[in-house]
């Protein structure tokens, strides 16, 4: 019996998505749907040695000059799609907005019985935005509601990461019409063919180590490594260590340089680490520590969360993206985004016992495996 076809077409993708949902959500839905996968994305001279087929799933490149228009690659999605969408029994795009839309309502015009699904990707911010351009009565703004209503109507299946995202987008009166019957809660999960494979699994809490750790793009606006390091100078450290993993933006290295000349006696106990690709390394220092601190200022999801939560990290986060859902049965708290003191004032109370860190008795971490996330999408793939 034929296979189905299930196609995503993104307008990036490079190997750093490769254990990202860009990349995984489609390998699980290989992988428990037995469907034929393939991804689509533009071709740059960036990512031109990409494989072809990677872990079983076709990986499709449009020749596509980074400097060039979007709308010019969305010419050549046309003509793929012209050739392919009778084929294509499930159609995925990325993100809330019209560049997916585009994609999906010619997709469901060439081929309408065909199944379209979209995941959101949207952080509480973007769900307030579209909530406040719908509720707006303004000319130009209905110009547009009319094609973004096209294209909600013709979406079979939409997806998104947190309650307060989904809240929004199905409570609101302008946006409910078009979201009531066919929204989710899809948390990104975790890559847990690869953590069998790799042999990493999550330590027992006697056989943690005393260690904080961080993972992401270090000195970024949006990751505000500032907080952490602030609240880190507040912190009495007592024997315990912290691990920032991540690349280093150039212009943040001054501040690091700073931040060790004020504060000579945290150079062995405040580590940067870098980055550190080879996952098998990662997982196994996720597993090694107790709290995991996330700082950012703004999150889609945060799937480090989700990586820290897997490995029975205590969670410390600030209220980003997927973060109350994250914590939400127990596993963590969260700390204010602007006072570098409130996060202190808990890194010292884990520091001196007396904040339960040993939370994870009675929590079902298997939940956020990919192989059971996917199993969500019954509604379009079974």
């Amino acid at each position: 019996m034929k296979k189905k076809n299930f196609t995503l077409i993104l307008i990036h993708f490079d190997k750093e998505h490769f254990g990202k949902d860009f990349f995984l959500l489609p390998f699980y839905i290989k992988q428990v749907y037995d469907m034929d996968v393939t991804i689509v994305y533009p071709q740059t001279h960036l990512n031109e040695d990409m494989p072809t087929t990677l872990r079983g799933v076709k990986l499709y490149p449009i020749k596509h000059a980074e400097n060039k228009s979007l709308n010019l690659y969305f010419l050549k999605v046309a003509f793929y799609l012209f050739k392919n969408a009778r084929k294509i029994d499930v159609l995925m795009t990325f993100h809330i907005f019209m560049r997916a839309g585009k994609i999906a309502l010619l997709y469901k015009l060439l081929n309408p019985k065909g199944k379209s699904y979209v995941k959101l990707d949207i952080p509480i911010y973007i769900a307030d935005r579209i909530s406040a351009f719908f509720n707006n009565g303004g000319i130009k703004a209905k110009l547009k509601k009319k094609a973004y209503k096209s294209y909600f109507k013709n979406v079979d299946l939409f997806s998104c990461e947190s309650t307060d995202a989904y809240n929004r987008l199905f409570n609101d009166e302008s946006l409910a019409p078009y979201f009531k019957d066919k929204l989710i809660i899809l948390e990104n999960g975790c890559d847990d063919q690869l953590i069998g494979e790799l042999g990493v699994s999550a330590r027992g809490f006697d056989e943690k180590e005393n260690v904080f750790i961080t993972v992401g793009r270090l000195g970024t606006f949006e990751k505000h490594t500032e907080l952490f390091m602030q609240a880190l100078e507040k912190t009495g450290m007592k024997g315990w260590k912290a691990y920032l993993i991540g690349p280093i933006q150039e212009e943040f290295k001054e501040y690091i340089d700073n931040f060790f000349l004020r504060n000579p006696h945290l150079k062995e106990n405040v580590v940067f680490i870098g980055a550190i690709y080879d996952k098998k390394i990662l997982w196994d220092i996720y597993s090694k520590a107790k709290v995991f601190v996330l700082s950012s200022r703004t999150e889609s999801s945060g799937i480090v969360l989700y990586e820290a939560k897997i490995f029975k990290n205590y969670i410390v986060t600030t209220p980003v993206g997927a973060s109350a859902d994250v914590v939400g049965d127990g596993c963590g708290c969260t700390t204010d985004m602007n006072d570098p003191a409130v996060l202190s004032d808990i890194l010292n109370s884990i520091i001196l016992g007396k904040r339960k860190i040993d939370v994870y008795e009675g929590i079902d971490i298997t939940q956020l495996y990919w192989s059971n996330q996917v199993k969500k999408l019954n509604l379009i793939l079974k």
